[in-house]
């Protein structure tokens, strides 16, 4: 079986977890094919995992187009286009246009890409598949019913502008597809509430994927290890590493010595170090920078406890966690998105108000000063990370419904049933 699959972008900083999905999926014998939308960054392949990336290199063939060739392409193919691509192009746009000019530069975008990609791309593919619901959803569309019209079209959905904000044309999207793959079963409720007319008629379509984790390149021990909180993760807003910078400052002032370790990068960093500075923390925060999933992970697997305070809708199930709960790392979360969910509702690892400090702080401390409850939190998360988190089983899942997805309507349907039970009895 050969699966078109689009993504945004690829190599990138902060898509780990993409990497393991196809080489799970390679594993279990579907060969992929790679579009990302966006034009390649080779110094980022630094951050695909090491174990795969030579295998992804070798494997996957990777279909980039440069930007301008891709509008010249998509505009020229955009007026020759079959009645029914023009019509979807235009309702996209249209909704775009109400959106905001950014959004819809990048529809266009998506669009060229799409129709470019499927006049290049010389295989014949079996299914084609959206990684996220957004612009390469669109673009994925458009390739389809260009180019692959006998592969069904199907699509992940995992967070942010992905499904949480904007969602263009993601109705008709959803419609369109033959089977809608979330990455949690939160965000299967999102769609009931985001939808509610449109959901009925969807709902045996979805089925929940854990994105997963090669667990054995993850030990989990009982050692001793520094008094340090570890957040890692793109500097933004949304994330909430502000709080975390609060809460430690409020932990070290009720005595404990405890540092802090930031893992990342992004818009608000110059924001943080003036916050350390006012909070006079500076000495105890170290702020490193992007680095390999490999120095990330050990730099997890060296602190007491990972802080993860969201203030929103952005990540679902953000992997770092994951990595936490596989690792023994203990973990302080806010109760946003699929993060309980992840935790069990608190049995794996503590939830916290989102944007209180003073909470995060009083959690942070609770697993610091007590060994038995980090011990607890730790060997219960690294359970349900067996049970969840298990990439080779989840990608042989994920092939299984692919596989069903590649034949008719009605075997697609009864194969999510009957191949993958425990997803839909979580329901």
């Amino acid at each position: 079986m050969r699966v078109a699959l689009f993504t945004n972008k690829f190599p990138g900083l902060v898509n780990s977890f993409i990497s393991r999905d196809i080489v799970s999926l390679l594993e279990a014998g579907v060969d992929v094919d790679l579009f990302p939308v966006y034009p390649p960054d080779h110094s980022l392949w630094r951050y695909v995992p090491e174990s795969y990336r030579k295998r992804m290199r070798e494997e996957v063939p990777v279909h980039h187009c440069r930007a301008l060739d891709a509008f010249r392409g998509g505009m020229r193919g955009f007026f020759s286009s079959p009645a029914g691509v023009t019509a979807i192009s235009r309702k996209v746009i249209g909704h775009s246009l109400r959106i905001g000019a950014r959004q819809t530069a990048k529809s266009c975008y998506a669009i060229s890409y799409g129709a470019t990609a499927s006049r290049t791309a010389a295989s014949t593919f079996d299914l084609v598949l959206a990684y996220w619901g957004n612009y390469c959803a669109t673009s994925a569309l458009v390739f389809q019913m260009l180019s692959q019209r006998h592969a069904p079209f199907s699509l992940f959905l995992h967070a942010g502008i992905d499904l949480y904000r904007d969602r263009i044309y993601l109705a008709e999207k959803l419609r369109h597809a033959k089977n809608i793959v979330v990455v949690c079963s939160f965000n299967r409720d999102f769609l009931q509430a985001a939808y509610p007319e449109l959901y009925p008629t969807i709902a045996s379509k979805i089925y929940v994927h854990h994105l997963g984790l090669d667990l054995a390149e993850y030990g989990f021990t009982r050692a001793s290890r520094p008094q340090r909180i570890i957040g890692v993760g793109r500097f933004c807003p949304a994330k909430g590493f502000d709080v975390l910078i609060r809460a430690m400052s409020i932990v070290r002032s009720r005595g404990l010595a405890v540092e802090l370790t930031l893992v990342g990068d992004g818009p608000s960093l110059a924001d943080y170090k003036r916050l350390a500075s006012q909070l006079k923390v500076t000495d105890y925060i170290r702020f490193v920078g992007w680095c390999s999933p490999e120095k990330a992970k050990e730099e997890i697997a060296n602190s007491i406890v990972l802080g993860h305070p969201s203030t929103g809708l952005g990540d679902a199930v953000p992997t770092v966690i994951k990595e936490a709960m596989a690792l023994g790392t203990p973990v302080v979360a806010s109760q946003v998105a699929g993060i309980p969910e992840l935790l069990d509702g608190g049995s794996c690892g503590l939830l916290v108000v989102p944007g209180d400090a003073e909470s995060l702080a009083n959690a942070l401390q609770m697993v610091i000063v007590n060994e038995d409850l980090r011990w607890r939190l730790s060997l219960s998360a690294r359970v349900r990370a067996e049970e969840l988190f298990d990439m080779w089983k989840n990608g042989r899942r994920l092939a299984r419904l692919l596989r069903a997805n590649a034949g008719s309507s009605e075997s697609a349907t009864g194969a999510v049933n009957t191949l993958a039970p425990a997803d839909h009895a979580s329901r």
